[in-house]
């Protein structure tokens, strides 16, 4: 497992400075159709996925690459509590109104059944999605991830999923 885990980390480092060659400004700026120049820094973001809540922090390192901090908690009243922290890299392909992206995302899954012993899972992904842009501070958008699942015991397990996320960006 920790070969997985550091062939992964190194598979988004390579990603993310692939995406950044050819950029020419190290500062989040983009023009909006009119020219205008947008300055992007920061954001509050959710996923929404049937009773799943995620919160995230969008962090704009470059034009076209976002860091994303993850925190998810989902309390089940008699079954237990889950507890999720990771990173997703985000690479957008052109900045426009409806914004396209891939990425990969990392995550540490931890559920404490009630009465039970913690456990903690990893998943690591990929994903495509895009983001729509209402205007220069909120968009809408949806993802769609191919995830691998390494329990602590038992099988790995590959599953797919999609979801939809709401931005408000600083």
């Amino acid at each position: 497992m920790k070969k997985f885990v550091t062939r992964f980390l190194a598979f988004c480092m390579i990603a993310g400075f692939i995406a950044t060659i050819g950029i020419d400004d190290a500062a989040a700026q983009v023009r909006n159709q009119s020219g205008d120049t947008i300055n992007r820094s920061f954001g509050l973001a959710a996923y929404m996925q049937f009773s799943h809540l995620e919160f995230l922090v969008p962090i704009w390192v470059s034009p076209k690459l976002v860091v994303v901090p993850v925190i998810g908690v989902k309390n089940t009243e008699n079954f237990g509590t889950q507890t999720r922290l990771g990173a997703i890299l985000r690479i957008y392909q052109r900045m426009a109104r409806l914004a396209p992206y891939f990425g990969v995302r990392a995550l540490a899954d931890m559920f404490k059944p009630n009465g039970g012993s913690m456990v903690t899972n990893i998943e690591a992904g990929v994903l495509y999605g895009g983001e729509f842009f209402i205007n220069n501070h909120f968009s809408f958008g949806v993802e769609a991830h191919v995830i691998v699942y390494i329990p602590d015991v038992g099988p790995r397990m590959v599953s797919t999923q999609t979801l939809m996320l709401a931005n408000i960006y600083f």
